[in-house]
């Protein structure tokens, strides 16, 4: 496997999800993808307060409008100084952005190990009503972990925007 293994990590993860673990294979990882997502997307919006992230973008808008304007008068000198500041501050947006997807790699390096051992026996975890090319006709643990952890993490994101 591609992400090591933590030593007795396995064994927290069983007594934190316990009460989930007693559910069929489905909903119990079903649940346990909506309370990553849920995790990761406000792990994401607290950073993103933290390091300002909206008001850095609305910056790099309107430096980049002023650049726009300057090159349409014929200012190329101003207009040169706005790409540095542009530049300058889009190195800072970079950086800050490489802070949110630190914060989910590493909730997913902690928990995905644990997740693959624990439904890794399951051929097919969900059983679809019909088949679907290249799927077949059921979803196995990580197709039904990938579904469940974008769809919650895509409406989680919208109701906490």
């Amino acid at each position: 496997m591609l992400i090591p293994k933590i030593p007795y990590i396995g064994m927290f993860w069983d007594i934190v999800f316990s009460p989930i673990l007693s559910l069929s294979p489905a909903l119990s990882l079903a649940l346990i993808s909506f309370l990553i997502s849920l995790t990761v997307v406000i792990a994401s919006k607290i950073v993103m307060r933290m390091s300002n992230l909206e008001n850095i973008r609305q910056k790099i808008e309107e430096i980049r409008n002023e650049i726009f304007r300057l090159q349409k008068e014929g200012k190329e000198e101003m207009a040169k100084k706005q790409m540095e500041e542009l530049l300058k501050i889009n190195k800072s947006y970079m950086f800050q952005s490489f802070k949110l997807i630190l914060v989910s790699l590493v909730i997913f390096i902690l928990i995905f190990p644990w997740i693959a051992e624990r439904y890794q026996s399951y051929s097919k975890i969900v059983k679809l009503p019909f088949a679907l090319p290249f799927i077949g006709d059921g979803l196995n643990w990580l197709e039904w972990y990938i579904l469940i952890s974008f769809v919650v993490g895509f409406i989680l994101k919208k109701i906490i925007e």
